[in-house]
């Protein structure tokens, strides 16, 4: 988890808007993509206005190039289909933004209101994705790269500074204010180990990716490198310290080149070097420094001697780029699809679970099978243990299901008990075992009160098994949550109805109704509670509406005679 408020919030605007209409949501990821783009193409043009090599290009149209290679390459296209990802994507959009500003500031001079136009792109660009605490980096290569600024210019060094304080007031507002830590909850590992492993997968996934972009997929089986010694780590080294020795050596002579290679690095080095995070490789991670990489490749190319070279190069480039992004987009139209290209290419226990649950009640027999395997790769990972306990149950083998649905509770670790429980009590619901599924629940609520799903389903469960004192207990710590949850009001309504509690029980029922109306039984309970209290014409007009919803219904004709009976009798 991040400290990334603009994702929930973008996303909650998506559903206020239109629900669960999926192609809104991939309109704003596109949309933000392509902002990216503009602002990736004004930044280079305003940065290239100190580029002077004579090349087949003109300053415009290098940067238009860049932009173009970066906006469709397949790298980009993840996160634009990956809702989730959308932080990445705004991050982008607002640094690259900020950036424009700043080099027009730093070119132009004037326009005071250009340093709060930074500033304010910044926040946006945090609140978006942590990622951006890099921008100061990037404005110090900006600074003594690009605009060639000495070491020892303290006004320099004071416009660094600025764009450092404001990412340390942000962090330290998140961290004390807030009280939330991105560190406590992204890292973990051995950080040495880590290192090595991003040696390797820099060339052998990353870089890869950039030139051969079809094994592009989630979870990317990655294991941790030990030794500097092993081969590919070496080579992996080698190419990072050697295209930094580069970049260093050009600053001077070449600094564009050099500014492109720093910023590719730097971009990178927040998730892909000494920080350990819990998953080794993300194959969008590098989406953040794709556009220098394509600047950098678009100056390469215009350093051909023949102009109809450099247009065809990169024409052909951009159509290469564009045409596997299309061909990749058919991995992102089903969870099927998405998670089949991460088992072809390679993944670890939760891809391949995944795959087996996106085959989940069409080929339940191919789901086994990757849910095995899944075990497999990691025996003690007690979701797949449950979910091909599950899948077991759902072919008849119950024994098996329920022994594996009880190893994977087991080795949940403390803090996913709750979720491992609950999974364990639809094991034993899905056998009809309802005792069992009842104490599974209560463990799952032992351990995690606030979930309101887990509420529902253990008064469901308490309900089933008679324990309606307990039912109404969750339902009513349900209610301080949610005003309804599903049928929870008329569950709460039935628990104080069979304790012989009515009057509780039609409040609870006149909640109910006003929540789900069209939901019958609620009418046929509240007709049974009001003739137990002699409200003999608010019952039989109760049994009538149950009748209307659910004509014929016999206990509800029958108990509509007895109130007219009654009424008789009463002489009303």
């Amino acid at each position: 988890m991040q400290y990334r408020p603009l994702l929930p919030l973008t996303l909650s605007l998506n559903y206020a808007l239109h629900r669960y209409w999926l192609p809104g949501y991939h309109l704003f990821s596109i949309s933000v993509h392509a902002c990216s783009a503009v602002f990736c193409f004004l930044f280079f043009v305003h940065l290239l206005r100190r580029w002077e090599e004579r090349v087949q290009l003109t300053r415009t149209a290098v940067a238009w190039w860049a932009a173009a290679l970066y906006v469709v390459h397949p790298i980009a296209g993840f996160p634009v289909n990956y809702l989730v990802a959308r932080d990445l994507l705004m991050m982008q959009m607002f640094l690259l933004a900020g950036l424009y500003v700043y080099v027009r500031l730093r070119l132009d001079g004037g326009a005071g209101w250009r340093w709060p136009l930074c500033l304010c792109l910044l926040l946006l660009a945090l609140c978006a994705k942590t990622n951006a605490v890099t921008a100061p980096g990037m404005v110090f290569l900006l600074e003594f790269v690009v605009l060639g600024e000495r070491l020892t210019a303290w006004r320099a060094w004071v416009r660094v500074a600025v764009w450092t304080v404001a990412v340390a007031g942000f962090l330290l507002w998140v961290r004390f204010g807030v009280g939330f830590s991105d560190a406590e909850q992204l890292l973990g590992g051995d950080c040495l180990s880590y290192l090595l492993t991003q040696f390797r997968v820099h060339v052998f996934n990353y870089l890869r990716n950039v030139i051969w972009p079809f094994e592009i997929r989630a979870l990317p089986y990655v294991p941790a490198a030990r030794s500097l010694l092993e081969w590919r780590v070496a080579l992996g080294a080698a190419v990072i310290f050697g295209s930094l020795g580069t970049a260093l050596a050009l600053v001077r002579r070449a600094p564009f080149y050099s500014f492109c290679i720093f910023a590719y690095w730097g971009m990178a080095a927040l998730e892909s070097s000494v920080f350990p995070l819990h998953i080794n490789v993300t194959d969008y991670r590098t989406y953040p420094s794709l556009p220098y990489l394509c600047l950098l490749i678009v100056l390469l190319v215009a350093k051909f001697p023949w102009r109809r070279v450099v247009y065809a190069s990169l024409a052909v480039l951009t159509i290469y780029f564009g045409a596997s992004a299309f061909y990749m987009n058919r991995h992102f139209r089903t969870g099927e699809t998405f998670w089949r290209q991460s088992v072809r290419y390679g993944t670890h226990a939760l891809g391949t679970m995944n795959y087996g649950m996106s085959l989940r009640g069409k080929n339940d027999r191919e789901a086994l099978r990757y849910l095995q395997r899944a075990v497999e790769l990691n025996p003690n990972y007690y979701l797949g243990r449950i979910n091909l306990g599950l899948c077991y149950i759902s072919l008849g083998r119950h024994a098996e299901g329920i022994a594996e649905a009880r190893a994977g509770a087991a080795c949940a670790s403390e803090l996913c008990k709750d979720l491992a429980y609950f999974w364990l009590s639809q094991a034993y619901k899905a056998i009809g075992d309802v005792t069992q599924a009842y104490e599974a629940v209560r463990v799952a609520l032992a351990h995690n009160q606030h979930n309101v799903e887990y509420l529902y389903e253990g008064s469901y469960l308490a309900q089933l098994c008679g324990d309606h004192a307990t039912a109404s207990a969750w339902l009513s710590n349900l209610h301080t949550r949610v005003e309804n949850y599903q049928i929870s009001r008329f569950m709460a309504g039935w628990s104080y109805q069979a304790r012989g509690m009515n009057e509780a029980a039609l409040a609870e029922y006149e909640r109910a109704i006003a929540a789900a109306p069209d939901y019958p039984q609620v009418y046929a309970n509240k007709g049974y509670a009001l003739y137990a209290l002699g409200r003999y014409a608010e019952a039989a007009r109760a049994f009538e509406e149950h009748l209307r919803r659910v004509p014929g219904h016999p206990g509800s004709l029958i108990s509509l005679s007895n109130c007219i009976t009654r009424l008789k009798a009463k002489g009303d």
